[in-house]
Order: structure tokens, then C-alpha cells, then sequence
């Protein structure tokens, strides 16, 4: 009978137990479970609650990124203050300093510019280093610097320019249309005198107010009555010269207005050679510089092989080097004239 009793007491409660869980939240931590909550257990089973773990505290010193470092110890963008820097920044600098000229705008623009110059000077003295080692580039052979080598060079343009004029003369004359009231004929004329002396250039003078001025006892004399020739080759001011052939074949006009020796003899050889008076290579014997050009007998521009140009880093500048070498072989009998 008394275990009757304990087995009703004891349905009794488990009927209670699972009411209560069955009203409860369906998901339970371990901790929170009750005495009777899990049968299979056992009778007697009894679990303690899961301690709590403590974080363990971390040193803020080696935490990442808990504090922002200090602007100072973190290392700078570096910007190069190059030629593209300076050709995008230098206008703006201008513009700020023109718009707003403050101490500071203006400060800015100026050192720019300066940067910019001493960039622009050293890349000068470089490449002018460079072009003296250079015997290709070498602009000694263009003109001579040295006073020994100026000496021979200049007594050599002087020989070619004889030739050049006896040549010319040979096939052409001058005509000279002056006045006598022409105040730069006046001067104009010594210049001519001086012309005639050195190279025997015949030279006839035409008057266009028919009357003759002094100091021409060199020259052939014509007048020209009614302005018939001035008209008809349309001479306009004085002094006039004009280059005529020896048969009247052709002329063309050397200067108007008046005009120095040596600019007579330049424009004299230059139109000799354009009339086919005298020919390329000597016309080039007798500047002042000589013509030392890559280009000088090719039409249009240089053609290269694509492949080689891409490639090769060498390749462009042997090309130079021949076509330098190519078009300018008559330099080096010239410049052993000048030495000699």
C-alpha cells in the first residue's frame, strides 16, 4: 500500500516537472536546467553550471591600431619633382601667383621656375659634354673654335669663295640701279668699288635720273631714259642690284636697298648656285658653317626597319652615325684644307 502511494506521489510530480518545462523557452543553456530536467541522467545525476570564462585582458601597447599613430612617424608620399611635375604644376603656380600675387603664391612660382632652370642648365652642360666626346656630334666640325683652327678655316672659305665668284663671273654681271640724290647709294657704292677689286666682277651702272655719280671710274655707265629698263624689270627703289647671265638669258634681283660686302658675296654665291652658275659642293664650301645634316640628301624623312627600332636600343643611333657619316664625306677633304 505505502508503495502505491510513493508511485502516484511520484507520477504526480513528474506529471508537474514536464508542465512546467513544456510552458518554459524550448532552448536552455546548460546552466539553467532544473533537478528533474533530464531523465535520462539519471535518478540522482546532478550537473553544475558552466563557469563563466574571464577574458583574458589584452596589453593595449601591442593591440593593432588602437591608438592612430603619430602623422610623423609614418613615412611620407614621396613626389618627384620632375620635368612632368613641372610642366603640369609651373602654369598653375602662375596662375595663383597672378591672380592672388601673395608672398607665398609668388615664392612658390619662383623657385618652381628656378628648378626649372637649373633642370634645363644641367641637361645643358651635359649634353654639351657629351656632343665634345662625340666625334659624330662633335660641332668643332661644323666650325672651328681654336684660333689656329679658325685661321685655316677661314683662309679655306675665303679660296672657295674665289672660285665660286670667278666662276660666276664668267657667266654673269651685276646691273646697279642708282640716283644721284640717293643718300644710301652714296654708300652703297665704295661697297661695289671694294666687290670689283676682290673678285673682277663686272658691274654696270644704270641711272635712273640721268645723271652719273661720282666714284664709279670702274664701272660701265648706262642711262636709263624714260625708266624703260627700271619699268620693265620693275625696279622700284635704290640701290638696286640684279644679277644678269652674260646673254640675257636670265636675271634675278641680288639686293635692294643697301647692303653689306659680305651679304653681297653670300646672296651673289647663293643665287649663282640656284641659277646653275656653280655647284652644290662648292656653294657648301663656302658658308660660314658647314652643313653637317643627316637629312641633307634624303627625300622626306629617314625610313627605319620597325622590328630593329623596337628592339635594338643601338640601332638608331648607328643609323644616324651612317647617314651622318653618308652625307658628309665631303667634310673631311674640306677639313683637311682648313689644316693645312
Amino acid at each position: 500500500m505505502r508503495k502505491t502511494k510513493i508511485a502516484v506521489v511520484m507520477s504526480l510530480l513528474l506529471c508537474s516537472t514536464s508542465f512546467v518545462s513544456a510552458s518554459e523557452p524550448q532552448q536552455k543553456s546548460k546552466n539553467e536546467r532544473g533537478f528533474f530536467s533530464d531523465m535520462a541522467r539519471g535518478w540522482h545525476f546532478y550537473e553544475d553550471p558552466d563557469e563563466e570564462k574571464e577574458e583574458e585582458p589584452v596589453d593595449e601597447a601591442i593591440q593593432p591600431n588602437s591608438h592612430p599613430q603619430n602623422p610623423q612617424a609614418q613615412q611620407a608620399e614621396e613626389v618627384r619633382l620632375d620635368i612632368q611635375w613641372l610642366r603640369d604644376n609651373i602654369p598653375k603656380l602662375m596662375d595663383a601667383a597672378q591672380n592672388n600675387p601673395t608672398k607665398e603664391n609668388i615664392s612658390k612660382y619662383a623657385y618652381a621656375q628656378r628648378l626649372m632652370l637649373d633642370m634645363s642648365s644641367r641637361f645643358a652642360t651635359r649634353m654639351s659634354e657629351y656632343m665634345s666626346m662625340d666625334t659624330v656630334l662633335d660641332e668643332e666640325k661644323r666650325r672651328p673654335t681654336t684660333t689656329i683652327g679658325l685661321s685655316g678655316f677661314s683662309k679655306q672659305i675665303y679660296e672657295s669663295k674665289k672660285q665660286a665668284m670667278d666662276l660666276i663671273n664668267e657667266k654673269a654681271h651685276l646691273w646697279y640701279f642708282y640716283k644721284s640724290t640717293c643718300p644710301y647709294c652714296q654708300k652703297q657704292t665704295p661697297i661695289l668699288n671694294t666687290l670689283h677689286e676682290l673678285y673682277g666682277t663686272e658691274i654696270l651702272a644704270i641711272t635712273m635720273d640721268n645723271i652719273r655719280s661720282p666714284g664709279m671710274e670702274s664701272f660701265k655707265h648706262r642711262a636709263d631714259t624714260n625708266l624703260i629698263a627700271s619699268k620693265k624689270m620693275g625696279i622700284t627703289r635704290t640701290p638696286t642690284i640684279v644679277m644678269m647671265k652674260n646673254d640675257g638669258s636670265g636675271y634675278v634681283n641680288v639686293t635692294v636697298g643697301i647692303e653689306t660686302l659680305e651679304r653681297l658675296e653670300d646672296r651673289i654665291i647663293l643665287l649663282g648656285k640656284e641659277m646653275g652658275l656653280i655647284s652644290d659642293d662648292l656653294y657648301e664650301k663656302t658658308k660660314a658653317v658647314y652643313d653637317i645634316n643627316s637629312v641633307k640628301k634624303v627625300d622626306g624623312v629617314l625610313v627605319a626597319d620597325k622590328e630593329r627600332l623596337n628592339n635594338d636600343p643601338n640601332y638608331f643611333i648607328e643609323l644616324m652615325k651612317s647617314q651622318l657619316e653618308m652625307n658628309n664625306q665631303r667634310f673631311n677633304n674640306s677639313s683637311e684644307v682648313a689644316q693645312q
